[in-house]
């Protein structure tokens, strides 16, 4: 037994030893991945810069993935990303300057990230450069913590972190399109493997090099067999620290409706306890654009009803909202002027967006209620 130990330690040291050059390389010919961050698996090729061959996405047990802090590189086909220390795009979050600094959080997806677009050219920093212009006596600072592929309960996961590191005035929230997506599971189902006990310990398990290049010999011969028994090579579809999707044709939307709106008022509750003002805001998709990849057609019609119920949501519990979606749809320039594709904006798409929210800080009298606090200092 202790023969079997020491051997077993031994192995442990020198796979921890050769790790950058043995161990990632039989990652990168089994899983198509390397990097330092080889363990956090996303099998997605858009999540690789290809100067570092480092991840963005990186596996999480609660949020199923987050953004990995300190990154700087091209993801996701957007050509300059850099992350600070929270994980988040943008420049490092510095404490507040005091009472005549308003912070502005923004939560949400792609969107919010800013895909394919520049940091300056977000919504959430052309809506911060107008309020620096139309208030000069205050100091404004954008807080985005948009991740790449969030739903509603991924963002309730984070926002207590989020809510202590940024103190915020105000939270804009702008969700909605990955909620809407079909999947063999929804994020509820998913969250039950993710956050088991079991599941849980396993992925502490991978602290150890040695059972981390077991779990990637066991599912390159799954694989292999897969290719065997089917007589056809059939490529690694899960990720190895990643709860399996179950099998079958059924699917179902990431988030249902009713759980939608329950985390929605959840956020609410966390806001308001922090002193934050809660604003909803509404998102955008259009089948008109080119897109290499669209959506099952009914998902434009599940996002538009979702719309709907949030402008319901807002007016029946007294909340603000900006209605991005209807400021999109009217503006006079072609939709294939204002989005990349379905469902990004354009720099002329997240322009109007800022328009929008600035517009509607306007409307709902917190804009004039920050004024006054410039005036009386």
């Amino acid at each position: 037994m202790r023969r079997i130990l020491l051997a077993l330690l031994a192995a442990e040291l020198l796979l921890q030893l050769v790790r950058p050059t043995l161990l990632d390389r039989v990652r990168q010919r089994a899983f198509n991945v390397s990097g330092d961050d080889a363990d956090f698996v996303t099998l997605q090729p858009l999540n690789f810069d290809p100067a570092t061959r480092l991840p963005l996405l990186v596996y999480d047990p609660d949020a199923f993935w987050v953004m990995a802090p300190d990154r700087q590189g091209a993801y996701f086909l957007t050509a300059e990303v850099r992350t600070n220390a929270l994980g988040l795009r943008g420049p490092p979050l510095v404490p507040r300057a005091g009472d005549d600094e308003i912070r502005l959080l923004f939560l949400g997806d792609s969107v919010t990230f800013g895909m394919r677009v520049g940091e300056s050219e977000r919504y959430a920093d052309v809506l911060v450069e107008a309020l620096r212009a139309e208030a000069p006596g205050l100091s404004f600072t954008a807080v985005n913590a948009g991740v790449i592929g969030y739903s509603v309960t991924q963002v309730l996961t984070r926002l207590p972190d989020w809510l202590q590191a940024a103190q915020p005035d105000v939270v804009l929230v702008a969700l909605g399109l990955n909620d809407c997506l079909l999947l063999p599971a929804s994020d509820a189902q998913l969250r039950s493997e993710t956050t088991s006990t079991w599941e849980r310990l396993r992925h502490a398990a991978r602290a150890s090099q040695l059972v981390c290049s077991l779990e990637v010999a066991v599912a390159w011969l799954q694989r292999e067999g897969a290719s065997l028994a089917t007589d056809r090579r059939r490529p690694v579809a899960h990720w190895l620290h990643y709860p399996r999707l179950p099998s079958g044709s059924t699917r179902v939307p990431r988030t249902s409706g009713e759980d939608f709106f329950a985390a929605l008022e959840e956020i609410e509750r966390l806001c308001s306890a922090c002193g934050a003002t809660l604003v909803l805001v509404t998102e955008h998709a259009s089948p008109e654009v080119p897109s290499t990849r669209l959506p099952d057609p009914d998902w434009f019609e599940r996002l538009g009803g979702l719309c709907a119920s949030l402008r319901e949501h807002a007016a029946r519990r007294g909340l603000v909202l900006a209605d991005a979606r209807a400021a999109l749809g009217r503006s006079p320039k072609a939709p294939q002027e204002l989005m990349l594709d379905f469902c990004h904006p354009s720099p002329a798409g997240h322009a109007v967006m800022a328009a929008e929210l600035d517009r509607t800080l306007e409307t709902s009298g917190l804009l004039a209620r920050w004024r006054q606090r410039a005036e009386r200092r």
